[in-house]
Order: C-alpha cells, then sequence, then structure tokens
C-alpha cells in the first residue's frame, strides 16, 4: 500500500494544470492589453480599432453615427462587458461542493487489532451543505450578473448622451466662431467709418478708439471659443478612444428637434430604465441573500469512508490480517447563533437598502425626465422668439443706427450697443439651439432609449414613481 501512497501524494502535490494556461492563456496574458480577449470570448470589441494617424475626414460628420462609434470602442463600454462575463462566471465557484477531504496515516504507532497490526489508515470524506443552500448561493451570483448586464446597458445609454452632448458642444464652439468673425468684420468697418469721420472732422477720436477696443475684445472672445472648441473636441475623442488632440470634423447646423412625447408616455418608457432593471437584480439578489442566511442555521452533512489496511502478520496467533472500512456521518453544531444572527440582520437591512434605492432612483429618473422634457420645451420657444422677433430687431436696430451714425444723426456709442447686443443674441440663438439637442440627449438618457428619437410607447397607461414596486 506505501508505493500508491507515494504516487497519490505525488500526483495532489503536481495539482492540476490550468486549461486556460494550456490553450494559450500565457499568450494572451502577456499580448498588448489593447488587444485582449480570452480564448473563446464571445466579446469582439478591441481597444484602440481607430489608429491616432487616422484622418477627420475618416469620422463620419453625423451625431448618431458617432454614437454608434462610441458605442463600438468605448473602454467603458469593454470593461462593463468583461464585467458580464466575470460575474456570469461566478456561478459554478459559489454552488459547487467543497474539494473532498482525503487523508492518509502512513507513518506513526498503529493500533493492533486481533486480526493483526495496522499498516495504514486512510479516509475520503465530502462536505453536502443542508439542501438549498448551494441554490440560494447560485441564484444571488446570477442576480449580480444580470445587475451588470442592465449596468452595461446603462453604460451604453451614458457614452450615447455624452457623445451627444459633447458633439453639440463642439458645433456651438465651431458655429459661434463664425458668429464671431462676422461681429469682428462689422466692427472693423464701423472702426474704418469713424475714422473716416474723424479725418473729415466730422467725429472724434473716441470713436476710433472705442472702435479698436470693441474688435479687441471680440478676438479675445475667439480665443475662448478656441479654448471650448478644444475641450469639446478633446471629450469628445476620449469618448471615442483616440487621441484627444485627433481632428474631428466640423458639425452641421442644429435643427430644432421636438421630444415628440408627452411627459406621461415618456415616464411609462423609463419604468423600463436599465437602472431600474439593475436594482431589481439587486433586491432579487438581498432576498437570496437573506434565504441563505436562514438555511445557515440547519446543520451541514459530512460523508466519509475510512479504510484501515491490516497486516497479514499480527502478534497474535488468531490474526487474519483481513482490512477494515467503514462509514463516517457527521454534522456540524450550529451552536453559535449570534454570528448567525448578524447574518440575518445583515440581509434584511440589505433588502431594505435596495428597495430604498430602488424607489429613489425612480424619483430620480421621474425628475431627470420631466425636467429634461420642459428644458426640451423652454428652447424650441426660445429659439422662437429668436427667429421671430429678438434678432430681427436687433439687426433692423444696427442697420438704422449704421445709417443715422453715417448721417451724423446718432452718436458711436449707441452704434456699438447695437451692434454688441445684436452678436450676443445671435450667440444666444446658436447656444439655444445646441442646447436643445443637449437637453433631447439628456431626455434620452433619462428615458432609458439609446435611439436617436422620442416617441411614447404603447399605451399601457402612465407610470408615476409611487405606483411600481419591485
Amino acid at each position: 500500500m506505501r508505493g500508491p501512497t507515494v504516487t497519490l501524494a505525488t500526483l495532489l502535490l503536481t495539482g492540476c494544470s490550468s486549461p486556460l494556461r494550456d490553450g494559450g492563456f500565457d499568450a494572451w496574458i502577456d499580448a498588448d492589453p489593447r488587444a485582449w480577449s480570452a480564448p473563446g470570448s464571445p466579446t469582439t470589441h478591441r481597444l484602440g480599432d481607430l489608429l491616432p494617424e487616422e484622418p477627420a475626414g475618416a469620422v463620419p460628420a453625423d451625431v448618431e453615427r458617432l454614437v454608434e462609434l462610441a458605442l463600438r470602442r468605448n473602454p467603458a463600454i469593454a470593461a462593463a462587458e468583461r464585467r458580464v462575463e466575470r460575474l456570469r462566471a461566478r456561478r459554478p465557484q459559489v454552488e459547487s461542493l467543497d474539494d473532498p477531504m482525503l487523508t492518509v496515516s502512513p507513518i506513526g504507532d498503529m493500533a493492533q487489532t486481533a486480526a493483526g497490526e495496522v499498516g495504514l489508515m486512510a479516509g475520503l470524506s465530502q462536505k453536502f451543505p443542508f439542501p438549498g443552500k448551494l441554490e440560494a448561493r447560485g441564484d444571488a451570483a446570477d442576480r449580480a450578473a444580470a445587475a451588470a448586464l442592465a449596468d452595461l446597458a446603462d453604460r451604453r445609454l451614458q457614452v450615447a448622451a455624452a457623445v451627444r452632448r459633447a458633439w453639440w458642444s463642439l458645433a456651438y464652439a465651431r458655429q459661434a466662431v463664425g458668429v464671431v468673425n462676422e461681429d469682428v468684420q462689422l466692427r472693423e468697418r464701423l472702426r474704418d467709418s469713424a475714422a473716416a469721420r474723424y479725418r473729415a472732422g466730422a467725429a472724434e477720436r473716441a470713436d476710433v478708439l472705442r472702435a479698436g477696443v470693441e474688435v479687441d475684445a471680440l478676438r479675445q472672445d475667439l480665443l475662448e471659443l478656441r479654448r471650448q472648441d478644444q475641450t469639446a473636441a478633446a471629450s469628445l475623442n476620449r469618448l471615442l478612444d483616440r487621441p484627444a488632440d485627433a481632428a474631428l470634423p466640423d458639425p452641421p447646423a442644429a435643427t430644432l428637434a421636438d421630444a415628440a412625447g408627452t411627459l406621461d408616455g415618456l415616464l411609462a418608457a423609463a419604468a423600463n430604465h436599465p437602472r431600474l432593471a439593475s436594482l431589481k437584480q439587486d433586491i432579487a439578489a438581498a432576498r437570496d441573500r437573506l434565504r441563505l442566511a436562514k438555511l445557515d442555521r440547519w446543520p451541514d452533512l459530512t460523508v466519509g469512508v475510512s479504510f484501515a489496511d491490516v497486516d497479514d502478520e499480527g502478534l497474535a496467533p488468531a490474526a487474519t490480517g483481513e482490512d477494515q472500512l467503514y462509514l463516517n456521518l457527521g454534522i456540524n453544531l450550529p451552536l453559535w447563533q449570534d454570528r448567525r444572527d448578524a447574518a440575518e440582520a445583515e440581509a434584511l437591512a440589505g433588502l431594505g437598502e435596495a428597495a430604498a434605492m430602488y424607489t429613489d432612483e425612480q424619483n430620480r429618473l421621474a425628475f431627470a425626465v420631466a425636467d429634461a422634457l420642459a428644458r426640451v420645451a423652454q428652447r424650441r420657444d426660445a429659439v422662437a422668439l429668436y427667429d421671430a422677433d429678438m434678432v430681427p430687431a436687433a439687426e433692423e436696430a444696427v442697420a438704422s443706427s449704421a445709417a443715422g451714425y453715417r448721417s451724423g444723426q446718432t452718436d458711436f456709442i449707441a452704434l456699438i450697443d447695437n451692434a454688441r447686443r445684436l452678436t450676443t443674441l445671435k450667440l444666444m440663438r446658436l447656444r439655444a439651439v445646441t442646447q436643445l439637442q443637449q437637453d433631447l440627449a439628456d431626455l434620452r438618457e433619462a428615458v432609458g432609449t439609446p435611439e436617436a428619437s422620442l416617441r411614447d410607447p404603447t399605451p399601457q397607461g402612465a407610470w408615476h414613481p409611487a405606483t411600481e414596486t419591485p
């Protein structure tokens, strides 16, 4: 028996090699992290697909195509995908039985029996948890994986909204440069007109100086707009997994989009938001942990088999050398209830925490939807007001005051004030249009839809935060 014992011990010490390493996992670890992928992984995402030297023309000048690009390449989404894979591998771990225990006693003063001297003692035992414990652990692990999958959907929503917001920030910065450049040209013409009138003795030198100061102030505004351009471009490139200073195309002019949905309809759609789905899984996982804590009050069963190798030549004349084989049964004694009481209290508190977080997120999403929808309506009304009254009136005032200044009927300060007001209104109008698009991005994120359009769902009754519980 000692030969097989040595062989068994050698095998145990050698251990089992990892199939992942046998399958080339070492190369996976040592590879460039930007190309990591486990053998047979369903994930096809690769980081760094967009090369630094790729020209701006290769990047679409359309925000929705940019969203699609970001959803394929964003590293945060890749991390969320891997988190789902990681948590899906947890159930087989937590619901598996513990390894069986093998004990061998090959050396020492063995027992002397009537059948002969014991030469070797060995035992094999296996612990079996109380029925339901392993299932509860596996269910909790599945809930965590399902919550991670919902978090992945939420991460995609966040990235899509961030791309839209960064794109329209870039649009404002670049298109505002055009507005300010037009005003610079206007101020330069006014400066030339003031200089001509000064040379003719019809104006004061202060008008020429004031016009020059106005042009310099606008050039300072251009510097600030270029900074905003760089910030928005860096933010967008980050979301696309590109170098911060990579070139981007010029965004087209924004249109007056509408939410195309009612508050009740959008709230009903928000009931399916991934964040709520994730929190529902957290609640279910808390229930599984509470069930497991209750089951832990029951003992586990350990079943074992013991073997004794008896020598054929014993001290007693009647020694037969018959080997011994017997069954062992054992249970743990759950006497110390303090930790079990604490575990159950912890699980119960966790269930209440998860339910409260679900209700809080319902309320937060309801506010986010209502707030974003109100902002969309306000921006549209503001743009309509700029287009119908404020900008045309300011343009007429500039034209009138310019004509009056040339004829000597209007002073230069009034002309400059009117020109400044016109530029301010044009920039405010541009800001309102681009902010309208950003508000729509916020609304899509709050509703939980990554699509470009928002529509009321199939009528199922309005959803209100206080009326739904998981």
